[in-house]
């Protein structure tokens, strides 16, 4: 099982609801820092996803 897709919904630059897929269906979803919400976002794809996407859950508790 390996993370195949990192999606964001934002709303209003206040919320954003990250979704995490892997490649054998399973998803997640979570909400990142309540203030700031569109550069936590911007930093979440330009720096994290990938770091994450190809990765297994498991190594990071997810």
């Amino acid at each position: 099982m390996k993370i195949s897709h990192i999606e964001t919904l934002l709303h209003r630059d206040e919320v954003a609801v990250v979704r995490i897929r892997t490649d054998d269906g399973h998803e997640g979803l979570g909400q990142t820092a309540c203030h700031g919400a569109d550069i936590t976002v911007s930093v979440l794809h330009k720096l994290l996803a990938p770091v994450f996407l190809g990765a297994s859950p498991g190594i990071w508790g997810l």
